[in-house]
């Protein structure tokens, strides 16, 4: 049984897995179909499904940012012996959080502009594919730390 106290670590996991996972699905299935096209192509599919993205990442970040940040919050308070890692945890799916303003938001309307010129669209879609990565690997970074922690046995 989930003690109340191990609830929030579990949905923060819960959520984290799912948000990684689905990074984890992009860049294996989506951003290798994204690469065998041309410009004109990226920017096509871009203008017609992309929409779909959005729907699904932004609300996955938010619950576990939230969750992350309520988990670091009740940690810090109780002064937990896991209070670094939740802390940890925060910066690497703050920062993560932080790409989608800062860098895809802008490459995301580049590739999907039907006015865009497609030397723009395959310089946004490298810088895409890169940013990528990072974030992908940030969000893995926070979940590694928030299984440690969940699956950490509680200290007496």
């Amino acid at each position: 049984m989930i003690q109340n106290s191990n609830l929030v670590s579990v949905a923060a996991l819960l959520f984290n897995s799912a948000f990684s996972g689905a990074f984890l699905f992009i860049a294996v299935t989506i951003v290798p179909f994204w690469s065998s096209l041309e410009p004109s192509g990226v920017n096509a599919w871009y203008a017609t499904y992309f929409w779909r993205f959005p729907t699904i990442m932004v609300p996955l970040n938010l619950l576990t940012f939230i969750a992350i940040a309520i988990g670091t919050y009740r940690a810090h308070k109780v002064k937990s012996p896991n209070v670094k890692l939740w802390y940890l945890a925060f910066v690497a799916i703050f920062l993560c959080s932080l790409t989608y303003p800062l860098i895809f938001d802008g490459a995301n309307k580049t590739m999907m502009s039907p006015n865009a010129n497609l030397q723009e669209v395959a310089a946004s879609f490298q810088k895409w594919v890169d940013w990528h990565r990072v974030r992908t690997l940030l969000s893995l970074i926070s979940l590694g730390l928030m299984t440690y922690i969940t699956a950490r046995p509680p200290s007496k």
